[in-house]
């Protein structure tokens, strides 16, 4: 039997879920738009830790809050590791992101996105691939750790005007 509390509960937990969603999705949009102005003035063929400099530096002018390099806690057998997992970038708190240079599918750094995903309890993480020649031709993948959703969903690519 479902009490009043417990609907209010679920209720209130979906709707926490779908907000983090949406501003997910938008965090997501503003990400890709300021790795493509990275990837646009320093082109393909670079470091990863550049383009995570880089992109670090756009979010800052665009006022949106974000970490660089998070470092999350391993454990092996009950003892902490002195080599902890390092998320390249945690945005607003929600959006994890993963960078590759790599200009097709990365499994490497998919794999990566969703272990920080896991052991960060967030929802949502987006794979950026800096490696091709035309950052819209990258392989560009959001992923969510949720069971029933696919591991890694590719992005709707803009058309060649640029606007979807």
């Amino acid at each position: 039997m479902i009490t009043t509390k417990t609907r209010k509960n679920e209720d209130e937990l979906t709707e926490i879920i779908i907000k983090t969603k949406a501003r997910g999705d938008d965090l997501s949009d503003i990400v890709m738009g300021a790795a493509g102005e990275v990837h646009r003035l320093l082109g393909p063929g670079l470091p990863a830790d550049t383009y995570r400099e880089a992109l670090s530096m756009e979010l800052t002018r665009a006022g949106v809050p974000h970490e660089c390099g998070r470092e999350v806690p391993l454990r092996y057998r009950g003892a902490g590791l002195r080599c902890p997992l390092r998320c390249d970038l945690v945005v607003d708190g929600i959006l994890v992101v993963g960078i590759s240079v790599l200009a097709a599918h990365d499994p490497d750094a998919i794999v990566r996105l969703q272990r920080c995903l896991e052991l960060t309890s967030r929802r949502i993480g987006l794979s950026l691939s800096f490696g091709a020649i035309d950052f819209r031709e990258g392989d560009h993948n959001v992923l969510t750790p949720h069971p029933d959703t696919p591991t890694a969903t590719p992005l709707r690519r803009p058309n060649a005007s640029g606007r979807d």
